[in-house]
């Protein structure tokens, strides 16, 4: 299970006082160990994106509140974490005209264009609106990891046939 980075414990530990809870309440609450909420709220153990959504359900916060401020950014992912959804769950639940390999192109900012039948697609998986996923794949694009990249590859030249081959 891939870990969400920049996960707050400061804020889960907030979250659960505030709520009443000890760690032993929250941890039969949610069927969660009570190890890994401690470390959780230490930090020294971050939450995948299917139980950071489970964390957030449960003091009726969204997952962003859990995270660092900026902690992914403003594209995609922000709108999948967002969400509380794995890669698989908006390709499965509401993007299936998208295929994992896609998904992950677009949400490193690889896919430059996304054409209206992708944008709506990411919305209904994203549970997003058009304009927010148009802004997230903008953000993508311009600040993700790939942003440096052309926005098209040039041919690539063919190579040429060694000198003593030609005679």
């Amino acid at each position: 299970m891939k870990r969400v980075p920049g996960f707050n414990g400061r804020a889960l530990r907030e979250h659960r006082e505030h709520a009443g809870l000890s760690v032993e309440d929250l941890s039969r609450k949610i069927q969660v160990s009570v190890i890994d909420l401690t470390r959780y709220e230490s930090g020294s153990r971050m939450p995948g994106v299917t139980r950071l959504a489970l964390l957030a359900r449960t003091f009726g916060v969204k997952p962003l509140d859990l995270l660092e401020p900026g902690a992914v950014g403003k594209g995609m992912r922000s709108l999948r974490v967002a969400a509380g959804l794995t890669h698989d769950e908006v390709v499965r639940d509401g993007a299936p005209a998208l295929n994992p390999g896609r998904w992950v192109k677009i949400e490193h900012g690889l896919l430059r264009h996304l054409s209206d039948k992708d944008v709506e697609a990411l919305a209904r998986g994203l549970h997003a609106t058009p304009s927010a996923v148009r802004a997230a794949h903008r953000w993508d694009t311009e600040h993700g990891p790939h942003a440096s990249l052309p926005t098209s590859v040039p041919a690539r030249p063919r190579p040429q046939p060694p000198l003593d081959a030609a005679r």
